[in-house]
């Protein structure tokens, strides 16, 4: 009889070596820090805890006796992440190990903060028992694609876990963190980098750089010859891509002004990161920096003529051989002042002295608009009578 006894428990200890060493992936907490999220404590776990949470291809299942942790944050891949198309809804199905109040979170909009409006908290999640609960989650059509954070927090029935309590210190519960990745599906493709840029710009005339990618979520900006840069420009230091410039800024096309002539190198580094392993294209081209040898020629355009009340159009300054100040004029400059003394007069935004300013309108009438341009050769000016009408109402069908 003994030895039949130990054999039995010799027998579920290898069992539970074996369901242990199966499930370890899913059992073992890799990171105890929500960083660069904010924290979610609680006093200690054991009691409404959060047990089964299936999401997708998401399926996870550790008590806080597991993991000896209130919060954990789940990294590690596998069977703790999935991913989720925009405009697609899913089923989350989730337990507890005894009756609470469950709240989740989705970072849809990838900005490090699990916001009010992201919060889910349908009536099937208060009072849960050990049988699993459903909720459907719709993933928002503008959610950013990439990689985002979901979180999960229980709490006791009677206590507040609401919208607002993602980062809120609680007694009982626990809280629990899942990469999640937002994107396209089976459309995911390779980047291909491209973008245009003239054969020849102009010194000390801004020139913008069109990045013409596909399948890219974003863009870096790299000119190599470029040491230092202009003022209000920088590299980045450190990480993925240290030595691009001002990555938080041009996401997608350039601008940048030459201060001296010769061959510059331009690169373009288009990165599609809707997965983890993100898909990388680079592209290289040299355009010729040179000095006017005469004036420049003026000319423009804006997108639309006809504005209502408080509408803005782009003004496109079209002048050849590299103009480098411009003045933008509107005749009369207000129309109504002289009779109305309420009149707002319109004006370029953000100030009549960029190359490519937006012209808002609130003065009512027909203006003739006049640019002057120059550059190191001399002065240019072109006036375009009766080219802007405005109205007092919202113009329906400029």
């Amino acid at each position: 009889m003994k030895n039949k006894y130990i054999f039995k428990q010799r027998k579920l200890l290898l069992l539970l070596i074996i369901f242990l060493f199966l499930n370890w992936g899913s059992l073992k907490a890799q990171i105890t820090n929500p960083a660069p999220y904010c924290a979610a404590t609680h006093v200690g776990c054991g009691i409404s805890e959060i047990g089964q949470i299936t999401l997708n291809s998401l399926s996870h299942n550790s008590a806080c006796a597991v993991t000896g942790f209130d919060y954990t944050y789940w990294n590690n891949g596998g069977a703790n992440t999935t991913t989720l198309v925009p405009g697609t809804t899913y089923t989350l199905f989730v337990n507890s190990s005894t009756s609470c109040i469950l709240s989740v979170w989705f970072d849809w909009n990838k900005d490090n903060v699990f916001s009010a409006s992201e919060h889910i908290q349908p009536a099937s999640f208060i009072n849960l028992t050990t049988t699993l609960v459903s909720t459907p989650i719709l993933v928002p059509s503008n959610a950013v694609l990439g990689i985002t954070r979901m979180r999960v927090r229980s709490r006791g029935v009677g206590n507040p876990n609401g919208a607002g309590d993602a980062c809120s210190a609680f007694g009982g519960g626990n809280a629990k963190d899942f990469d999640i990745t937002i994107s396209l599906g089976s459309s995911i493709q390779p980047p291909i980098a491209n973008f245009y840029a003239p054969d020849t710009v102009w010194i000390n005339s801004p020139q913008t750089l069109i990045n013409t990618s596909s399948f890219q979520s974003r863009v870096f900006w790299n000119l190599p010859d470029e040491n230092p840069l202009q003022p209000g420009y920088a590299r980045t230091s450190a990480g993925t891509y240290a030595g691009y410039i001002d990555t938080a800024k041009y996401r997608n096309n350039f601008t940048y002004t030459f201060r001296t002539p010769g061959w510059k190198q331009v690169k373009l580094l288009a990165v599609n990161d809707f997965k983890r392993d993100s898909l990388l294209d680079s592209i290289v081209k040299f355009i010729y920096v040179d000095t006017p040898s005469q004036k420049p020629r003026a000319d423009f355009i804006s997108f639309k003529r006809k504005l209502g009340f408080s509408e803005e159009s782009p003004f496109i300054d079209l002048s050849t051989n590299g103009p480098n100040q411009w003045e933008w004029t509107l005749d009369p400059p207000c129309a109504t002042c002289a009779t109305d003394p309420n009149a707002f007069p319109n004006y370029f935004n953000p100030t009549a002295t960029v190359s490519n300013p937006r012209f808002a309108a609130f003065d009512p009438g027909v203006f003739k608009i006049c640019l002057r341009v120059w550059n190191d050769r001399g002065t240019d000016s072109i006036c375009k009578p009766g080219y802007i009408e405005t109205f007092t109402g919202i113009n329906m069908c400029a």
